[in-house]
């Protein structure tokens, strides 16, 4: 089968090998999850997408309204360190595609960040140092590398994070991309979220404390979080809450091509 991303295979061969930490349990056989982020309160919503290609791949979709511009974010995992090899962000083209723009790799051997303009072997922009040793992730990635990773919940367990965020509205001189710490999620109880059975973890740490991560109680994968701080410019905390699940490339591809279908009567800027 043709791969969904296939200049993520290139990205690969910048991932290195540790010791294995939160890898998932088996692949994820071309999961598509369906969120929407917003504030608490619910204000600010947008649409986000993640469709789980493999078990080393992964892509996010989002956008706020059709006919508009949306990003398409990929990522390439290696399930030996339980993190991202490589981030890329992109958007959306019309043909379905992404069209790359900045690159944020992951240097296994000293668990660095750095960000390219020009592919994950590129001219750092920033670099920044994760502060322990535990798997990463990227608070702004919308938890769609919790989902890449996802594993069954374990009761009573605590899972070891080091969090980094990629935040646009800095002054002049300061980095985008920053540590935030290191982050904890706690074992608290099987409960319900929307109606549906959740493992519920406590958050803590990385400025995230008192915020919760419900997970689905059989394959891991991410249910509902709620955190008091925000992950973009202009939200005041966070709220990701699922909505639905689809399955394959083929739903895949009909969903970002119906992004762009039916624009020619939108109004134009």
């Amino acid at each position: 089968m043709k791969p969904a991303f296939p200049f993520i295979a290139a990205l690969m061969a910048v991932s290195a090998c540790t010791n294995a930490t939160d890898a998932p349990a088996s692949p994820p056989d071309g999961d598509i999850l369906h969120y929407v982020r917003s504030n608490t309160d619910g204000s600010m919503a947008e649409s986000v997408s993640v469709y789980r290609a493999s078990d080393t791949e992964v892509a996010v979709f989002k956008r706020v309204q059709p006919c508009t511009p949306a990003a398409l974010v990929t990522g390439a995992f290696d399930p030996q360190t339980g993190s991202a090899s490589v981030l890329v962000g992109g958007r959306l083209s019309e043909d379905g595609t992404q069209v790359p723009f900045l690159w944020l790799t992951h240097d296994a051997a000293t668990h660095t960040l750095k960000t390219s303009k020009d592919g994950p072997g590129g001219t750092p922009l920033e670099t920044v140092q994760l502060p322990g040793s535990a798997p990463w992730r990227l608070f702004d990635f919308d938890f769609a590398d919790f989902n890449a990773m996802a594993r069954p919940p374990v009761t009573g367990e605590t899972r070891h994070y080091d969090l980094a965020l990629f935040w646009t509205a800095v002054e002049p001189g300061q980095q985008q991309i920053r540590s935030l710490g290191e982050m904890t999620a706690t074992w608290q109880e099987v409960t319900t979220a929307g109606g549906e059975p959740v493992a519920r973890y406590a958050l803590a740490g990385a400025g995230l404390d008192g915020g919760i991560l419900d997970l689905d109680p059989e394959d891991g994968t991410v249910v509902e979080v709620r955190a008091p701080a925000p992950n973009h410019r202009g939200y005041t905390d966070y709220l990701l809450r699922r909505t639905g699940r689809d399955q394959g490339a083929e739903a895949w591809a009909s969903l970002l091509a119906a992004h762009w279908s039916d624009c020619a009567e939108m109004p134009s800027d």
